[in-house]
């Protein structure tokens, strides 16, 4: 398993750090996919029955969290907003403030701030890999988990604290489909993080019925 771990690190590592130089939303998000496969590697490097439950368990998580995330940029650009870049989301919160809340629920998930899902997804990770000997990687996850608050918050800083250039579209409706499905995961993102519980019982069921080790 040291392998696995030198390559944990590694990918959380380069995930972040190239996250943390993009400016477009969408290349920022998928280079943070890298990073999450990362923090998802250190639940299989944990091994045994937690550690496979906690991998489960976190990605339900960042499936849920990051579909909502994607959704929300699908949402922007099919209504006449730019989207592209961090800088497009410049004063969303005042234009939209029940949109700008559902993206800033979802960042602050795949951050791993409390009470959303994605803190709970991290914490049991980590406890798995500490339990099981591996601290020094918790301490390489804990420092990567760090700088992904920098380029998740900056998208929340310009929907918050920024002034917005330019006209923009006055309405902001998404397609039915898109609406539900961001509507559902930033629900999730919450109960998740709130009652998890029932979540991580599935995960450990599920474990149980593929025999997973």
């Amino acid at each position: 398993m040291w392998l696995v771990g030198v390559s944990a690190a590694l990918t959380m590592i380069w995930g972040n750090v190239a996250a943390l130089i993009q400016d477009n939303v969408k290349r920022m998000l998928a280079f943070s996919s890298i990073a999450h496969a990362g923090y998802a590697l250190v639940g299989l490097v944990a091994g045994g029955p937690s550690g496979t439950n906690s991998v489960l368990f976190y990605m339900l998580v960042y499936t849920v969290t990051n579909l909502g995330a994607f959704g929300f940029v699908i949402m922007l650009e099919s209504r006449g907003y730019a989207g592209e870049t961090v800088s497009d989301y410049a004063g969303l919160a005042r234009r939209h403030p029940a949109a700008a809340f559902g993206m800033l629920l979802f960042m602050l998930s795949l951050g791993g701030i409390p009470p959303t899902a994605g803190f709970m997804g991290k914490l049991y990770l980590f406890a798995a890999a500490v339990n099981a000997g591996y601290v020094w990687l918790v301490v390489v996850a804990v420092l990567m988990s760090a700088v992904s608050l920098y380029y998740y918050l900056r998208i929340v800083l310009q929907m918050y604290l920024r002034d917005g250039e330019g006209a923009e579209p006055a309405e902001l409706v998404a397609a039915p489909w898109t609406e539900r499905v961001i509507w559902v995961c930033g629900a999730a993102v919450l109960v998740i993080g709130m009652l998890p519980a029932p979540f991580l019982a599935a995960a450990r069921a599920t474990v149980g019925v593929l025999r997973l080790p």
